[in-house]
């Protein structure tokens, strides 16, 4: 009776063993852990897909003062020389992946800077859109955070100094 039992059992061991031995291949987990370390690594740079040389026209809108001017002033343009340093200053956004991959519901208020970026030969429809908040230290791009530069304050200087 117990041999028979034993000849029941064994089988099933050995595939399990089997099993767990394959699940375990050492040569598989190394590759596949190569491949999610390069991701990880590219996401923590900005990856706007921004072509800023092809950025046609640049406009800034100031949130807080949509109440005090007309639709006309409301897009202030951002001239060749300025569109370089905040061009170089949107490159240095890093991606904020604690709230990126939190799934946390952000109470939203009002950005304190809208930049618009137009492209040459596209339609408005292709325009890119960064928020920026002063009081969050983030900006905003395709429904992504970023995390301003260390010298944030330059940041916002630079952005207030290109009010008319």
């Amino acid at each position: 009776m117990k041999i028979r039992n034993a000849f029941k059992v064994l089988p099933v061991c050995g595939l399990a063993l089997v099993i767990g031995f394959s699940a375990c291949n050492s040569s598989k987990k190394n590759v596949q852990g190569e491949e999610n370390t390069a991701a990880i690594a590219d996401t923590m740079k900005l990856n706007l897909n921004l072509d800023f040389a092809s950025v046609d026209t640049m406009t800034i809108i100031y949130i807080d003062t949509i109440i005090y001017i007309d639709k006309d002033e409301l897009k202030v343009p951002i001239g060749d020389t300025d569109k370089e340093r905040v061009g170089e200053m949107l490159s240095r956004l890093v991606n904020d992946t604690a709230w990126n991959n939190s799934g946390i519901m952000v109470k939203m208020v009002a950005p304190d800077y809208m930049i618009t970026m137009h492209y040459k030969g596209k339609s408005q429809d292709d325009n890119s859109w960064i928020s920026i908040w002063k009081e969050l230290g983030k900006a905003k791009f395709d429904n992504k955070w970023y995390l301003l530069p260390e010298k944030k304050e330059d940041v916002f200087n630079l952005l207030d100094s290109l009010k008319k």
